[in-house]
């Protein structure tokens, strides 16, 4: 569990200044310049990078203060525990993602639907990295299963919708299906970098919405036989 007090942070207890004096002044590394919000955007930032080049074990008030140029009283003094600062950053994280990979295209194109994804994964791996790695540490941290469920609800979603606007039915099993491929495309791409590979992998689930595309259109033609019927039918020749 990442807590306040925890091991994870014995490195700033009993030297933490008040939440006055470091909302007042930066560390030596710091940056001047910097107002309330912009340094709280630092910190988030900042947690992300730790995370995602350091793992979940290197996260601490001192190392998010030191990655964000800042004093490490700031961390407390912005969002009271680092359980909180890692919800935020997932929020944020979220809001990137959403803002590059636009798996929702008004074109309805299979082609659009897909090439957000890739785009985002080869401009922003960390993102990426610092999202995997909240869902993997909140099979240890109750806290954090909330807002990974919200954010897997989320881009679901969005494939949903991105599913709809190419003219696919509402089957939850289908939205399952797609963001398990997209996800572990995803991962791979992030751990292994762009190959061959995952650029196959994204072609063949292209051909797969494509077909299923064109087997909706088929079916909802005038006099067209649906899959119900048609089993329906085989049933009774069996018997």
């Amino acid at each position: 569990m990442i807590t306040s007090g925890g091991n994870r942070d014995a490195d700033t207890m009993g030297s933490t200044p008040s939440a006055e004096s470091s909302a007042s002044y930066d560390g030596p590394n710091g940056r001047p310049g910097l107002v309330h919000g912009e340094r709280r955007e630092a910190l988030i930032a900042a947690a992300v990078q730790v995370v995602a080049k350091r793992g979940f074990r290197r996260l601490t008030y001192r190392s998010i203060a030191e990655e964000a140029g800042v004093a490490h009283g700031l961390v407390r003094h912005h969002f009271g525990t680092i359980d909180t600062l890692i919800v935020e950053a997932l929020k944020h994280c979220c809001d990137v993602t959403l803002a590059t990979i636009q798996l929702d295209p008004p074109s309805g194109d299979v082609e659009d639907f897909l090439q957000g994804l890739i785009e985002s994964l080869q401009s922003d791996s960390e993102t990426q990295l610092f999202q995997y790695e909240v869902m993997l540490e909140s099979r240890r941290t109750e806290s954090l299963r909330k807002p990974v469920a919200d954010m897997l609800s989320l881009y679901k979603g969005i494939v949903r919708q991105g599913l709809s606007r190419m003219g696919l039915a509402d089957d939850s099993v289908l939205v399952e299906f797609v963001y398990a491929c997209l996800e572990g495309i995803a991962l791979q791409e992030t751990v292994q970098g762009v190959s061959p590979a995952t650029d196959q992998a994204v072609s063949q689930l292209r051909r797969v919405i494509s077909l299923l595309r064109s087997a909706e259109r088929d079916l909802s033609r005038p006099g067209s036989v649906g899959l119900s019927d048609r089993n329906a039918g085989g049933a009774e020749t069996v018997s």
